[in-house]
């Protein structure tokens, strides 16, 4: 029976991955020549970070200016817009419907800790989580230490995500994986009722040992 869900928050929460991919463009929209480079770097990668990407971008155009300053610009940029996206919607009444079912939940995402708290703690999110996990770290380690710090078998676990990176974790550690639309339309912007419906049905077939 899964007793613990370990959700990502891009993509699968709040429909952030676009939010992110144009703050890159909006913060070196002063030089021309980086929205090219920047879109290079994109498509090759996804998931590369805020600052190899800026570092990157300023080793290939010094005109762009610093990189922190850039990664400044960014991280403001993406932690107004996203707050206001987790404000909006019912990701806190989906979070209430699910502890009340008995789920205990945590948090893993790429995002960099620091900034990924702050987002947390300003929606008042963060008292759902048992743990919140953001970058730098392995998504499959943090399962681990959730599994061994509460004695949790792997199928008392499961992942609700939108990238392969959340899969791939998932099944190393033997975790159920709950695969969810990229664009977080599973589970944001609908009524919290459907979400926890939505997300008990799969939960159902991940127990059962139905493909989620």
């Amino acid at each position: 029976m899964i007793r613990h869900l370990v959700f990502d928050l891009d993509g699968t929460l709040v429909p952030s991955n676009d939010v992110k991919r144009s703050a890159f463009f909006e913060c070196s929209d002063h030089v021309p020549e980086a929205a090219e480079i920047i879109a290079e770097m994109l498509d090759a990668d996804p998931t590369r970070d805020r600052f190899r990407v800026f570092d990157d971008l300023v080793d290939r155009l010094p005109d762009c200016g610093n990189a922190a300053d850039l990664v400044e610009c960014y991280s403001l940029l993406c932690h107004a817009r996203i707050v206001a996206l987790l404000l909006a919607g019912e990701t806190a009444a989906l979070l209430d419907l699910l502890e009340a079912r008995g789920l205990v939940l945590h948090l893993s995402s790429g995002t960099p800790r620091t900034a990924l708290v702050a987002m947390m703690e300003e929606t008042g999110l963060d008292r759902h989580f048992d743990s919140i996990y953001g970058a730098p770290g392995d998504k499959a380690d943090r399962l681990m230490e959730i599994m061994q710090r509460h004695a949790l078998q792997p199928l008392e676990l499961a992942v609700v995500g939108d990238g392969d990176s959340d899969a791939r974790a998932a099944e190393a550690v033997g975790a159920a994986f709950l695969r969810v639309a990229d664009d977080a339309s599973d589970l944001y912007g609908r009524p919290a009722g459907e979400a926890f419906t939505f997300l008990l049905e799969r939960l159902s077939c991940a127990s059962s040992g139905v493909a989620a």
